[in-house]
């Protein structure tokens, strides 16, 4: 490869720039700072690069420069002699197809102004330049038998090392990268390489804690295929006009949980779930205005202290008889008026509990009236984060959230918990290797919100049936909702 010395001025019209370069996207206000300080009276441009082909050149390095100058032709109708006579370029001759991606990617990695999404993919496409370099070299060096100890893959101090950057950071952008590539959507919605990185880094973590965590566990085969006849040639239809219904991601018992508890520790081998969402019915100390004229006023639970310890004591129940996963999260929701009797209760049994609880304040004041004597109406509701083994969050998010109640024309309870806040705090814990459990499901708002987050398995319990019907509904919906794509 050699560069020629002697500065150029060449029309903009007889410079191609290739389709596959690795910038996707450049800001038009970079382009208007840029093309406003070649206006100056003393404005200067280092040359592009360019090399020549057939009857026009392509461009190698200098994108930005280049386009600035042509929206400056384009727009600006007394711009100077000096561009309508070209822009300046240096020529670049005998370039291979590996000198020209590095020459831009050295370009590109040095310059700020590339989009973090156009960095990550370059520095994917440089490793896998990397790694074929690399099996060569691994080839010539089997022939000689001196490749006893080589890895298979090109190792990341390696390719690093070929632009002089740390491996642990070119590692995290060519993981970004080659998410990026697959539609990775909690990695789309990130706003730089750094979050992004440090997203699947706790991804990897997480999966290596969990495997340590749960080693002995026999994992349920959970089969999410589409259902549909064996032999489709038997029928007169065509195989595309099959309808085939997917198997269902989820089911909803009309059970307590004890029973439940009772029933699936006699099963061997039985699922274990990790992560659960537990919500104690209508909350502790509840005032019975707030019932009514609803479903749930004459109907399934009691509001009391027992029925409250009794379900903590599920839950220790549960742990003891394997159903909850040596590796999961909880979600509990509790009365702040029993927050240190609970962090007590569970710390005892050996749950690790978040001693900062999740808050939810209700916009619309649908809050809870113990009595006209006893001061202000309480508009927020507490959840406590609990969990088994080291298991770390999927995402950070706020511990507050203000939104008004759930849908209140078709609730069971007029201060059900809303789908919206539910998401906002459930993607700390919830992603498709989640199998999730809601002992007490009620309206089913926690359900749907699982399922819409691609959790792997779902079941909800409740003893009311009415509210055993509306989770399955809302469930299905959740479901076919996934189905079409929507």
């Amino acid at each position: 490869m050699s560069v020629e010395n002697r500065l150029r001025l060449i029309s903009t019209s007889l410079i191609k720039i290739p389709e596959d370069r690795q910038r996707k996207s450049i800001s038009e206000d970079y382009l208007d700072e840029l093309g406003e300080s070649l206006l100056r009276p003393a404005g200067l441009l280092n040359p592009i690069i360019i090399r020549p082909e057939e009857s026009f050149y392509v461009l190698v390095i200098g994108e930005c420069r280049l386009r600035a100058w042509m929206k400056l032709e384009a727009h600006h109708e007394s711009i100077s002699a000096k561009f309508k006579k070209g822009i300046p370029c240096r020529f670049i001759t005998d370039l291979s197809g590996d000198e020209l991606f590095d020459a831009e990617f050295e370009e590109n990695y040095r310059r700020k102004n590339l989009s973090w999404q156009d960095e990550a993919v370059a520095f994917l496409g440089h490793y896998q330049r990397q790694q074929i370099k690399y099996d060569e070299e691994l080839i010539e060096a089997t022939k000689e038998n001196i490749c006893e100890d080589w890895p298979d893959d090109c190792p990341w101090s390696i390719a690093a090392g070929s632009i002089s950057i740390s491996s642990r950071i070119y590692r995290r952008m060519v993981m970004v990268g080659r998410q990026l590539l697959e539609g990775d959507k909690e990695v789309l919605a990130c706003d730089s390489s750094r979050a992004a990185g440090a997203l699947l880094d706790r991804r990897i973590k997480r999966v290596t804690e969990i495997e340590l965590s749960t080693f002995g566990e026999i994992e349920e085969e959970i089969d999410n295929e589409v259902e549909g006849e064996e032999n489709p040639d038997e029928f007169d239809l065509d195989v595309g006009q099959l309808v085939k219904p997917a198997k269902k991601k989820f089911f909803v018992l009309n059970q307590s949980f004890k029973a439940f508890i009772a029933e699936a520790k006699d099963v061997k081998d039985h699922r274990r779930y990790n992560f659960i969402h537990c919500d104690f019915p209508y909350g502790k100390g509840l005032h019975e205005s707030d019932l009514y004229n609803t479903e749930a006023k004459d109907m399934s639970y009691e509001d009391t202290p027992d029925i409250y310890w009794g379900l903590c004591n599920d839950l220790v129940l549960a742990k003891a008889a394997g159903i909850l996963s040596a590796s999961c999260h909880i979600m509990f929701w509790f009365p702040m008026n029993f927050y240190t009797e609970t962090v007590k209760f569970f710390t005892k049994e050996n749950f690790r509990v978040e001693p900062y609880p999740l808050v939810w304040i209700k916009s619309d004041k649908m809050g809870i009236i113990p009595d006209p004597a006893r001061g202000p109406r309480r508009i927020y509701e507490t959840a406590l984060i609990m969990s088994l083994g080291d298991r770390k969050i999927i995402r950070p998010t706020v511990n507050g959230h203000w939104s008004s109640s759930g849908r209140r024309s078709e609730a069971l309870h007029v201060s059900s918990k809303p789908a919206e806040m539910l998401r906002d705090f459930t993607r700390m814990f919830i992603d498709s290797d989640s199998i999730v459990l809601d002992p007490t499901c009620g309206s089913g708002t926690a359900l749907e919100v699982a399922l819409l987050q691609h959790c792997k398995f779902a079941v909800g319990l409740d003893i009311s049936p009415e509210c055993v019907e509306h989770s399955e509904e809302r469930a299905q919906s959740a479901q076919n909702l996934l189905i079409s794509g929507a």
